[in-house]
């Protein structure tokens, strides 16, 4: 009887977020109003977009809350209105940018279409050029999601048009490999410029096994990832890419 290894059994697939476009941090500070008694911001707890809210601990157990992230304004865009574009695994009650209400509730698309976006746009007004600008967004009952993380919050200039991309291509359809000198990926992007492409792997336990950056070369191409050399134990290992 054949034994396989599980090496890659949980994937997490990352599209393309370039810093240069997407304004927002990936990790956000959170608190429930049911679960958590400090409401202070700097005492919060982080939530990570990159990762499902299950890997972090996270439940509909938590109940209602609110996400809250601080950003800057990059200084050749601050004259454009922006787009908001929000996908979270969770019902949405209210998004606020600096005390503006910019959208009430969102309801949960996970198991109808897990990618529906719901899009806004942001008047230049809503926002601040020479100080700290926050979003916030009151959430409840998050979605289990099997370890995927579906989740985006990104805000981009209107007048910036996003073509980039980044996808993980797994060659067992099943992403588990029989063997730990077979496991091996391609990462393909298409980008406007060059850049890097960050790769993290962790396992079962949330450990870091593997951390290394690429270069991404301007336009279309592949990145062959070859894990062989690792030896990696058998086991479950989530992939985690961002470009």
């Amino acid at each position: 009887m054949k034994i396989k290894f599980f090496l890659f059994l949980a994937i997490l697939f990352i599209g393309f977020i370039s810093n240069s476009q997407n304004i927002l941090p990936f990790t956000w500070k959170v608190s429930f109003l049911d679960t958590d008694s400090s409401s202070e911001t700097k005492d919060r707890k982080s939530v990570n977009l990159l990762l499902s809210w299950e890997r972090q601990g996270y439940s509909w157990m938590n109940g209602s809350g609110t996400m809250v992230a601080d950003f800057d304004l990059p200084e050749s865009v601050t004259d454009s209105d922006y787009l908001l574009a929000v996908n979270l695994q969770c019902d949405v009650h209210k998004i606020l940018i600096n005390g503006n209400s910019i959208s009430g509730f969102i309801q949960n698309h996970f198991w109808s279409d897990r990618d529906q976006e719901s899009t806004f746009t942001i008047p230049s007004k809503f926002l601040k050029k020479d100080k700290i600008n926050r979003i916030e967004i009151e959430i409840s009952n998050l979605q289990y999601t099997g370890g995927l993380s579906h989740n985006k919050v990104q805000l981009t200039p209107a007048n910036q048009k996003i073509t980039d991309n980044l996808k993980i291509i797994i060659k067992p359809d099943d992403h588990v490999y029989s063997s730990s000198v077979d496991v091996k990926f391609d990462i393909k992007t298409k980008t406007s410029v060059k850049g890097n492409i960050g790769l993290l792997i962790k396992n079962d336990f949330s450990d870091t096994v593997f951390m290394k950056s690429f270069k991404a070369q301007k336009g279309e191409s592949v990145t062959i990832v070859d894990l062989s050399e690792e030896n990696l134990p058998p086991g479950f290992y989530e992939v985690i890419t961002v470009a």
